[in-house]
């Protein structure tokens, strides 16, 4: 073998370094590249989860106005069996209050007969 010249291994070592730094280019390009898409990735995710973060305050509100739908349905049947409860004890008293005029209807026209029919 022959030995080399300090200008042959200073040619060599500068190719070994141009091919390093063209492997080293080359790595930040796809590097780059990755990230890039990467990025534009995480953007096109970012406007799909714009609509999720929306429809989680929507599902609150909907919650809340079916709580309160279901509150007021309830309170109107409530009051609406109350009201006909009222109507019918109310009912009921008329009943007997016409009860107890027609008896004493009855018992003025019986005693309207009894002062006629001795006139005739």
């Amino acid at each position: 073998m022959t030995d080399i010249t300090r200008e042959e291994l200073n040619a060599r070592l500068e190719n070994q370094q141009l091919k390093v730094d063209a492997r080293l280019k080359e790595f930040e390009g796809k590097v780059t590249d990755g990230l890039t898409q990467m990025n534009h990735s995480l953007q096109l995710l970012d406007k799909d989860l714009a609509g999720v973060r929306g429809l989680k305050g929507t599902i609150i509100l909907n919650s809340i106005l079916s709580v309160i739908a279901i509150v007021g349905i309830v309170i109107a049947v409530m009051s609406y069996g109350v009201a006909n409860f009222d109507s019918g004890r109310d009912t009921s008293e008329a009943i007997q209050d016409m009860k107890q005029q027609s008896l004493e209807t009855r018992a003025l026209l019986e005693q309207i007969k009894a002062h006629q029919t001795p006139k005739q």
